[in-house]
């Protein structure tokens, strides 16, 4: 079929499956000004197949086609390939219902037994949709690698009973490149809470971007799902801006917002920080269960909310040849400023996985030496950072107030004299805090210096239950650096626990300084 013009096909149910078919291989095919009633049951207007070894079709073009839908039929069925352009095309499926098929389908379903990829280069311009959009998915075993490259514009979909996209790729398939500008949803016929882009059975979709995008009501989502990088320019004029757990990425040079009141639900403000930059080493050794093939490591930041960067840059690889073998992986990055830990991750091609060893280090050192892994696989997107603005409060390693910068919480000390010898039990001062506070050192200073005693003075912080203690054995003493919590309103006292004995000169007129900080 080369281009066929001023055709029009009718057909009903028991007419052919399909009525177009695109063999393997063909390229530049042209559809135009062609009428199709694919209004049987699984009926498909036109089948662009894939070969045993996955090879497809490239560079077809519809233009000025209409295709007329039953409730079960299907427009387009695109296996493999790239370049599809539609232009002023309609697919009418007004008798749908929810969970009719879609218009156009992408999908990985094939006979084929070499490695299929989904279409990429998909555009539809000046398109219209009535009751069902469009389909990417990977059923039905996710597998094969992902396409990507839709974009659909000046676009209308009425009278839907379904998603204008739906992305239903699993199995972690990589995905990407989604941009809908000008694109309105009227009249729907399903539920309210249909979005116009369903992504909510994907777990590896990068890159979506909404401009001037128009769904039906107020109630209608944009978006639902965990697309990384979503990204919504000027123009929506109703609707929420999405359901679910996505992450939105805003490339604006500027927003300028007026009366604008902001709602982040179990969202954040982040701007993230760059992930590791050292290349990990990674020595074989002997020891561990490590599976045998080729892998290389790599590294990842984690900051105090549990957010996290992608991985740096990986390792070289190394070769595990028996089932007895570790692979020891260090690497110069460090933890600091808004950073708390970081990650190791092994590879032997496509995503990475968590070492078991690897999980949350304060230290770039970890000894992979098992078989398993901890189940978390590397994310494509950073969401770690500084600072970080969510439901828990701000995360910053820095924040200056009226010109002065503040990198820690605040401290203070409480000084507390203890006058004359330190030869009795008893109770200096009692302080009770209004707030929590963590106690970082207790310092003791002594005018005279205890000398030849059997039992040395101790000094005592503490609430009754928790105590830090100071062994008075010279004139500057110190419990060095603690860590020790104490609620607010628990009093604390300072004073003698333990009385100096057997002294040729007792411990006297002692000043104890107390460190703390906010909690």
């Amino acid at each position: 079929c080369g281009t066929s013009d001023g055709g029009s096909i009718g057909g009903g149910i028991g007419c052919p499956y399909p009525f177009f078919y695109v063999q393997p291989t063909r390229s530049n095919v042209t559809f135009r000004n062609l009428d199709t009633y694919a209004i049987g049951n699984q009926i498909v207007g036109v089948l662009v197949d894939a070969a045993p070894d996955g090879s497809s079709s490239t560079d077809l073009t519809f233009d000025n086609v209409y295709f007329n839908l039953g409730a079960q039929g299907t427009a387009v069925e695109l296996k493999g390939g790239f370049g599809f352009r539609f232009t002023n095309s309609g697919f009418n499926a007004q008798n749908s219902v929810f969970g009719s098929p879609q218009a156009v389908r992408s999908t990985l379903m094939h006979s084929a037994s070499g490695s299929l990829s989904l279409a990429g280069i998909v555009h539809f311009d000046e398109c219209y949709f009535g009751g069902t959009g469009v389909q990417v998915d990977t059923l039905p075993n996710p597998a094969g690698t992902g396409g990507g490259q839709f974009y659909f514009r000046n676009t209308l979909m009425e009278g839907g009973t379904g998603n204008v996209l739906r992305i239903n790729v699993g199995g972690n398939v990589f995905t990407s490149n989604y941009f809908l500008q000008n694109v309105d949803y009227s009249d729907p016929r399903g539920g309210l809470a249909t979005a116009m882009i369903d992504v909510s059975n994907s777990t590896n979709v990068n890159g979506v971007t909404l401009d001037s995008v128009t769904p039906s009501n107020v109630a209608q989502p944009l978006v639902v799902g965990n697309p990384a990088g979503l990204i919504i320019n000027g123009g929506v004029n109703q609707g929420g801006v999405g359901v679910g757990s996505a992450t939105y990425l805003g490339v604006n040079s500027l927003i300028d917002s007026h009366g604008l009141l902001t709602l982040m639900t179990n969202g954040a403000a982040i701007v993230p920080v760059s992930p590791p930059s050292s290349t990990p080493a990674a020595v074989v050794g002997s020891g561990g269960s490590v599976p045998l093939g080729t892998w290389t490591y790599a590294v990842t930041k984690v900051d105090y909310n549990g957010r996290e960067t992608v991985p740096g840059p990986p390792s070289a690889s190394v070769l595990v040849t028996s089932g007895n073998q570790t692979v020891t992986v260090d690497c110069s990055d460090t933890v600091g400023g808004n950073i708390q830990f970081l990650r190791i991750y092994r590879s032997s091609g496509g995503g990475y996985a968590e070492i078991t060893s690897g999980h949350n280090l304060t230290t770039c050192h970890a000894v992979d030496a098992s078989s398993t892994i901890t189940g978390a696989v590397a994310g494509n997107l950073t969401t770690a950072g500084d600072p970080v603005m969510d439901a828990s409060g701000v995360a910053t390693s820095k924040l200056r107030l009226g010109g002065e910068l503040l990198q820690a919480a605040p401290r203070a000390a409480l000084n507390v004299f203890l006058s004359g010898a330190l030869t009795t039990t008893w109770t200096g001062a009692t302080w009770t805090p209004d707030k929590a506070i963590t106690v970082t050192r207790v310092e003791a200073q002594a005018k005279s210096a205890p000398a030849g005693c059997t039992t040395n003075a101790v000094v005592r912080l503490t609430d009754g239950s928790s105590p830090v203690n100071v062994t008075l054995s010279a004139a500057a003493n110190s419990s060095g650096a603690v860590s020790q919590n104490y609620a607010a309103g628990a009093p604390l006292t300072v004073g003698v626990a333990t009385p100096a004995a057997g002294c040729s000169a007792s411990p006297a007129d002692v000043n104890v300084i107390v460190q703390y900080r906010m909690q």
